[in-house]
């Protein structure tokens, strides 16, 4: 009988140690999330009223975010994700306003066409996981040519977009410098 009651005595001690060992906390493996590297070579082209954004692509990106900008007219002024396929109207300016307004549309303008099937003033193209396509509106100034942008400048900027799960894969990056393209033809240029 002594024995049984230092054996259960044992068993209840042993007990009492691994209930409190399995409350700890257990510290978790360490998360395994790297940082993605900022797109370079960001180059912008406007050829009559078309605006082209590339970059290098950046390994284990699951897409990017690009942010452009025109002086002159809203038709540049885009926040696109390649990642999700989206793209609206943004402009930082109507943050700076007293007292502030949206500064990010709700409003798709991904692939958006006039009735007759041609982009929209404002229309954005994903042409590839590094490039897109804005349809910059005309110069409608008495005397200008209509198939040269408003815009008298564009300007851009782009980050990588990573994909965690469950703590492991690639966090987004920081934003590229601003690339900006000035446009003679614009509304500043004439």
């Amino acid at each position: 009988m002594k024995n049984y009651i230092k054996i259960l005595g044992i068993t209840a001690i042993a007990l009492v140690i691994g209930f409190f060992t399995i409350s700890c906390d257990v510290e978790p493996p360490e998360d395994k999330i790297t940082p993605l590297s900022v797109p370079s070579n960001v180059t912008i082209t406007v050829v009559k009223r078309t605006m082209t954004v590339t970059w290098n692509e950046v390994s284990n990106a699951s897409g990017y975010e690009i942010i452009t900008y025109s002086e002159g007219c809203g038709s540049g002024k885009r926040k696109i994700n390649t990642k999700d396929i989206t793209a609206v109207s943004y402009n930082p300016d109507n943050a700076k306003a007293n007292p502030p307004t949206a500064v990010e549309g709700t409003t798709s303008v991904l692939n958006s066409v006039k009735d007759d099937g041609t982009q929209a003033n404002g229309s954005v193209l994903i042409l590839a996981k590094n490039k897109i396509q804005i349809t910059l509106m005309p110069n409608n100034m008495a005397g200008a040519d209509p198939t040269e942008p408003m815009a008298s400048k564009v300007t851009a900027k782009v980050r990588s977009l990573g994909e965690v799960i469950s703590g492991n894969g690639y966090s987004d990056s920081g934003y590229s410098a601003v690339v900006e393209k000035p446009i003679t033809t614009g509304m500043g240029g004439m």
